[in-house]
C-alpha cells in the first residue's frame, strides 16, 4: 500500500516453499525501485501442535540444531513486480542464527533500513538463544544463552541520546529453571552482555507481543 494516497499496490508473487506462512515481520523499507520486506516464516504446520500441553510434556530430544522459524528476505521490484527471496548471510555458520522469532528492531528505524534485528530461538523445547544479528556484517553476529535459563521475546529500550541503531537496552523476563524463579534480564543491546538482573517474587508465564511507552514513565 503506498503510505503517501493509500492506493494498493499488487501483482506481486512468489513460488517459494518457505514463504508458505509467515509469523512477524522484521520491518520493511524502500529503496530504489524495491520494497524490501525481512519476515519470518515457518511450515504451515508448525504451529498446529506446537504448544499442545501433552507434546510438551513428553518432548523427545532431537539435538535440533535450528529451530522451526526462518527469516528470508524478500525483494518486491515495484516496477517489474518480480520477487526475490534471498537468505540472510551467515559468515560464522552459526547454525540457528537466521531461524529465530520474535524478531525486534530499534523501532526508531520502523520503515527505514535497519542493520540490527534481535531474537528469540528454540531449538527442542529447552535451549533457548537470544540472538543479535548485523545485516551488514554477519562475522559480527551475537549469542546469548545460559544452560536452563528459558527467556521470553526481547524489547528494545533505545537510549534517548544514542547515536548508534544498536544503542540501547534490550529487555526480556527469564525464567531460571534452577531456582524455579522468574527474573527481568537486561542486556546491553550493543555487544549481548547483561547488565543486570532482577528476580520476582512470583513465576512468570511465557509472554509475547509487549512494548515500552517512554510517554507513560
Amino acid at each position: 500500500m503506498d503510505l503517501r494516497d493509500g492506493t494498493v499496490i499488487d501483482g506481486f508473487e512468489s513460488e517459494h516453499p518457505g514463504l508458505v506462512f509467515g509469523t512477524h515481520h522484521v520491518n520493511a523499507y524502500e529503496e530504489d525501485n524495491e520494497v524490501i520486506v525481512d519476515i519470518v516464516a515457518n511450515p504451515w504446520d508448525a504451529m498446529a501442535t506446537t504448544m499442545d500441553l501433552e507434546r510438551m510434556l513428553e518432548w523427545e530430544d532431537t539435538n535440533a540444531t535450528e529451530s522451526q522459524f526462518h527469516i528470508y528476505r524478500a525483494r518486491l521490484n515495484l516496477d517489474t513486480k518480480e520477487v526475490k527471496v534471498e537468505e540472510w548471510e551467515n559468515l560464522q555458520e552459526i547454525s540457528f542464527i537466521n531461524t529465530f522469532d520474535f524478531p525486534m528492531i530499534n523501532y526508531n528505524y520502523a520503515g527505514r533500513k535497519h542493520r540490527y534485528v534481535y531474537g528469540w530461538a528454540q531449538l527442542d523445547y529447552y535451549r533457548e538463544p537470544l540472538i543479535k544479528k548485523d545485516l551488514q556484517d554477519s562475522n559480527n553476529d551475537l549469542v546469548w544463552f545460559q544452560k536452563s535459563q528459558y527467556p521470553g521475546e526481547m524489547f528494545f529500550i533505545p537510549n534517548p541520546e544514542g547515536v548508534e541503531e544498536d544503542d540501547g537496552v534490550l529487555v526480556t523476563v527469564v525464567f531460571d529453571g534452577n531456582a524455579r524463579q522468574s527474573y527481568l534480564l537486561l542486556l546491553d543491546a550493543a555487544n549481548m552482555q547483561e547488565i543486570n538482573r532482577a528476580y520476582l517474587p512470583h513465576v512468570v508465564p511465557f509472554a509475547v507481543h509487549g512494548n515500552w511507552f517512554p510517554n507513560l514513565v
